[in-house]
């Protein structure tokens, strides 16, 4: 099955596409705008989490903008905006390992889909934007571009729900925020206690007691967990998979990968696969497939067995 491009793509407006959810990375500068009923004042760097039901308007400032637009199903057949808003959604996260789109849906006092960021962060962020603009544009070359560009994404939602937990920074938290901002990176306690200044027993205090963990513990689990969800969505080889978290050895991550979840990547990956096929007719929702064809223009063919995004 192939995505047509009309379920993602990107802009450099500040703007919302319903039914599309938006990521929105800005740097601005006295940019005033209003966010629903909210009105803001931002000067800096951000990341917008926007579900298909906000809407911006923008009143003045100086904004570069870097836009993606999604439907759900995108990030995998099975969603659509109503499912992911029905209370059997936690259970299929539970069973099928499905993301979490709460930075996206959930609005309080304190988070109205907007993440302030660093400038070291908003270049993160911003590679990966550029990364997802790169795959987007060769849509009609790639017969890998939804894989590469929803590995992308994936990331892009790791990052944003790691500055989201680590809103509220003690010293401790800013080192977990750390590591879980570059595990692509080469991570020795040498690199760790050179960068926070601090001595190996400080560190591993710090990690231990957050975490339970031994810092290069910490470091594995974090490669590892996070790795699963480019296994459940993509197709990405596993040699990638294991290079984008940090692994210079694929026999390294398949042993370390097995150890922790039971069975091999490639094994974990068509077992989850073939688990969400046997169970997807329980999540399909009344008008899903046919909503979802009238935004592509197009006649619903989706046959039990086409579930993963095979381009």
């Amino acid at each position: 099955m192939r995505y047509s491009p009309a379920v993602i793509h990107m802009t450099n407006q500040l703007e919302t596409i319903p039914p599309m959810y938006s990521l929105i990375l800005l740097k601005a500068r006295g940019t005033s705008l209003l966010l629903n009923d909210i009105r803001c004042y931002l000067d800096g760097y951000y990341l917008f989490c926007l579900s298909e039901e906000d809407r911006i308007t923008v009143y003045g400032g100086v904004n570069e903008v870097r836009h993606l637009h999604f439907l759900p199903y995108f990030y995998n057949v099975n969603l659509t905006h109503k499912v992911i808003g029905h209370p059997m959604y936690e259970t299929m996260r539970a069973n099928h390992g499905y993301p979490d789109f709460h930075l996206f849906r959930s609005r309080d006092q304190q988070f109205c889909g907007i993440l302030n960021l660093s400038e070291e962060v908003y270049e993160h962020f911003r590679k990966y934007f550029q990364n997802a603009e790169y795959h987007v544009r060769h849509h009609d070359t790639d017969v890998m571009w939804s894989c590469h560009t929803r590995s992308v994404i994936i990331s892009i939602m790791q990052l944003a729900e790691s500055v989201f937990s680590g809103k509220t920074v003690e010293e401790d938290d800013a080192i977990l925020l750390f590591i879980r901002n570059s595990l692509s990176e080469s991570l020795t306690l040498a690199d760790l206690c050179a960068h926070f200044n601090m001595s190996r027993s400080t560190l591993t205090r710090c990690i231990k007691e957050k975490t339970g963990l031994s810092p290069m513990q910490f470091v594995l689990e974090e490669r590892l967990n996070q790795s699963r969800q480019d296994l459940l969505f993509t197709l990405i080889p596993v040699s990638e998979v294991a290079e984008k978290y940090g692994f210079s050895d694929v026999n390294y991550y398949i042993r370390a990968f097995k150890k922790r979840f039971g069975e091999p990547p490639l094994q974990y990956r068509n077992h989850h696969w073939g688990y969400r096929i046997e169970n997807e007719d329980k999540y399909h929702l009344p008008g899903d497939l046919w909503e979802l064809a009238a935004w592509e223009n197009e006649t619903p063919d989706m046959p039990k067995g086409n579930e993963t995004p095979l381009e």
